[in-house]
């Protein structure tokens, strides 16, 4: 049992790594982007799915919006990324 939930565990950690990787390259080349064109501000964060959304309306107000749905199903898709390919690891490797 103890082994199962630090597999359990490792897993979920490397999956937190995995989200916040993926998440933290989909800003990057929208901050490149920023910094050539500041008239066209507009982050979006999230992938497959755009969790988080930002744009400006006008010059000092910007405008938001969060998909807890997107965020979730994102993690989601990420842990079982992570998941199916220890277990493949596990398989093959023993």
């Amino acid at each position: 049992m103890k082994n199962i939930l630090v597999k359990f565990l490792s897993g979920l950690i490397a999956s937190f790594m995995l989200f916040f990787s993926i998440s933290f390259m989909t800003v990057i080349p929208q901050l490149h982007s920023f910094l050539f064109r500041p008239d066209r501000i507009q982050f979006k964060i999230g992938f497959p799915l755009v969790y988080y959304q930002e744009m400006l309306v006008d010059c000092p107000d910007f405008n938001y919006h969060w998909s807890l749905a997107n965020l979730l199903l994102d993690f989601g898709i990420g842990m079982l990324l992570v998941m199916s390919g220890y277990a493949i690891f596990q398989k093959y490797v023993k």
